[in-house]
Formats: C-alpha cells, structure tokens, sequence
C-alpha cells in the first residue's frame, strides 16, 4: 500500500505541480494545443520515423493512423495507484473490524512498562506495580479456558489472508489490462532488453516505450477562418511518461515477489492447517 501511495504522490507532483506534455504545432496557441492532446490522448509515431525518435514499438497490427492505440490511459495513473492502495489496505482493515481488538487487550498487561517481580510480598500486588507471576497466572487460566474454542476466529484470519492474496492476483491482472496487456511481462521485457549490446537496441521494441511513450503524435482538430474542418499535426512529448514507466518496473518487480512469497505461504498455511505435529512445532 505505501509503495502505490508513493508512486501516486509522486505521479501527482510531476503532473499537476509540472509539465506533463509538451507539444509543438505550427500557428497555434501553445497552452490549447498540449491541454487538448492531454486530455484526449495522442497516438504513436508512425513505425517508418520511430527509429529515427529512438523508442521503437510494436505496431504489427496496426494498419492505419486511426487503428493507433490511444495512450490516454497516462492521465489516470495517478489515479489508479492511489485506488489500488486502498485494496491493499482493506483486507487488514476487515480483519482489524472482525478480530474486534482480542489481540491488542491479550497480554496488555504484559507489555506494560510497570510489570516488576517483587519477592518481597510474596507474590502479592504491590503499590510498586503488577507482579509477574500474578499477571503470568491470569492469562494462563485464560488461555486454557479457550482452548480448541477458536476455530471461527482463525477462519477469520485465514479468510483475511486469503483476501490479502486474492487482492495481490486481482491488481496484477487488472493492472496488466489498464496498461493495454503490456504490464503481464514488464519487468522480463526490460531486463532482456537491456541485455542486448548498444548497437542492437535501435532496432528492437524498447518495452518502456511500448507501455509508457515518451514521443507521440497528436492531431488536434479545429474550423479555419472561413468555417472549413481542420487537422492539425504535431509532436508531444510526454515527460509524465518517464515517470510512470520506472514506477510500474518497480510495482512490477515488487508485486511478482510478493506474489512468489504467497505462494510458498499458501503452503504454510496449508500445512499448518491440516498437520498437526507442524502446527504444534
């Protein structure tokens, strides 16, 4: 949760704080054209001059200008990450209203700062402070009360854990299809593609460019002096971009981790739940 709040703050900075685009047209007004090609998106440079811009991508089934995909999805970045941390939060949110406290008010006593053995009364309460081995006999008689009487409490916990996983699996999918199915590979994508040598990169799909463009081109349209439809072609940059592609590498890369240290917890989990022995151990 507090990696995605952080790439939403700082997402937000450079977006509102900065100059996310930066567009330049030919006779017309500077702030209109980048406000237009930011809310509305922009298409990528044609595959003949992307070599020449330096971020080569893939455009095999793009036939046609208008065919482009729409990379509109930028401005929502924010966004997204800042609901996606709210996921993550909830699970402990539910478990924290289910489990009711027990945990927090079990041993409160225990953790105080005043907790002192003191020999010389004996083993009773003292004005000195809780005696140790009263407050040990407390939560031991406690304990064994409660004994193989908290099953639907730890179903709880387990439904808790669960939803964590569910909620872990649910964002890489969902994030995978914001960023137009070019997240499920991401951070493979970039390492291979850094391995290449300098001289062979120009002239392969560089994966940061293909789910982040930096260069674009957009179309504004518009009405001439005289009433006539117009279109009006240039260039934009998308410094945002720069930002948001080293983000998603780092969610990448930390949510496949989690994803690999969950499993190996399901089986944990798992074990305790049907072995004795390994849960007594």
């Amino acid at each position: 949760a507090i990696l995605f709040l952080v790439g939403s703050f700082v997402g937000g900075l450079s977006q509102y704080f900065g100059a996310p685009i930066s567009c330049d047209f030919k006779g017309v007004n500077e702030a209109l054209v980048q406000d237009f090609c930011w809310i509305h998106g922009s298409s990528y440079i044609p595959p003949q001059y992307q070599r020449h811009m330096n971020c080569i991508v893939d455009l095999d089934a793009v036939e046609e200008e208008k065919d482009a995909p729409d990379t509109s999805y930028y401005q929502w970045v924010t966004f997204v990450l800042l609901i996606q941390a709210g996921t993550f939060l909830a699970p402990h949110q539910i478990w924290t209203f289910l489990e009711g406290g027990l945990m927090r008010s079990f041993g409160k006593e225990g953790r105080s700062l005043i907790l002192i053995k003191d020999e010389k009364f004996g083993g009773a309460c003292s004005d000195e402070g809780v005696v140790t081995q009263s407050v040990i006999e407390k939560y031991v008689q406690y304990f064994t009360s409660i004994m193989h009487h908290n099953n639907l409490y730890f179903a709880k916990f387990v439904f808790c854990e669960t939803l964590n996983f569910a909620v872990l699996f649910i964002n890489f999918v969902l994030t995978d299809k914001f960023l137009k199915g070019k997240f499920m590979t991401y951070g493979t994508d970039v390492v291979a593609y850094y391995k290449l040598p300098d001289a062979e990169r120009p002239f392969r799909t560089n994966p940061l460019c293909a789910a982040f463009p930096t260069e674009v081109s957009c179309t504004m349209p518009n009405i001439g002096a005289a009433g006539g439809a117009q279109h009006m072609n240039g260039l934009c940059v998308l410094s945002q971009n720069i930002l948001n592609e080293k983000i998603y590498l780092v969610i990448w890369f930390w949510m496949v981790g989690m994803m690999a240290l969950s499993v190996v917890f399901v089986c944990y989990r798992l074990c305790t739940i049907f072995f004795q022995p390994f849960r007594f151990l």
